[in-house]
């Protein structure tokens, strides 16, 4: 009987501590004042301004030419840390070449929105964070997972400079996106936080287990 009870408890905890990996709602991060734009290679010296959109592909017909995004963040302290999920979205709203793959790569030094060129751009890690394979299609989301480099920014064991944007070969094609500035405000690039939902069930679960256990030896 003893083994039967044990094994129904250690049933029940285990269902209570499946409430640990449950997750909340998304917390959806969207704000106006966030750092973007676009560098283009074939125009090393100009600054693309304030625009509605951002940019990344070729944009030449080959794939010598190269456009990047330039996506910040900049104030992260209202958001959570050590998050179970990060990811970066942006809503492609042109550009009507093949599939492709999307990068998100670390920038590692400071910018400025307003006057960063190709010939000035930041720099970058040299491995991509996250590496997705998009369709053609448009009016879409592209959702890049920064998760181990938005804790680290939380962490403080990396700045927050934000990522670069970059597209695989595509026959040329270029992506633009929605920028901060657009129009369509729910279209905007955001950072969409996923956070694991508190323990308690499971820290009462394993009390209940405690003193469960404690009263079969007295018995």
């Amino acid at each position: 009987m003893v083994r039967i009870s044990t094994v129904a408890v250690a049933a029940c905890l285990i269902l209570s501590l499946g409430a640990t990996v449950a997750l909340a709602d998304p917390i959806v991060y969207q704000p106006y004042n966030i750092k973007d734009n676009y560098i283009d290679s074939s125009n090393p010296d100009d600054n693309q301004g304030v625009r509605a959109w951002v940019n990344a592909g070729h944009g030449d017909g080959s794939n010598n030419r190269h456009i990047w995004a330039l996506i910040q963040f900049e104030d992260l302290s209202s958001l959570p840390g050590n998050v179970q999920s990060a990811k970066l979205e942006l809503y492609r709203y042109t550009g009507s070449g093949t599939g492709t793959t999307v990068s998100a790569y670390q920038i590692t030094s400071d910018w400025v929105e307003n006057s960063v060129t190709w010939n000035t751009k930041p720099t970058t890690g040299s491995t991509a964070v996250d590496t997705i394979t998009v369709p053609s299609d448009l009016n879409v989301w592209h959702s890049l997972d920064i998760t181990s480099l938005y804790n680290a920014w939380k962490a403080g064991t990396a700045t927050n400079y934000g990522v670069q944007i970059r597209t695989g070969t595509n026959n040329g094609e270029t992506f633009g996106y929605y920028s901060s500035e657009s129009g369509y405000t729910d279209l905007r690039p955001r950072l969409v936080i996923v956070v694991p939902e508190p323990a308690s069930m499971s820290l009462v679960a394993l009390a209940s287990l405690a003193m469960w256990i404690r009263r079969r030896r007295q018995r």
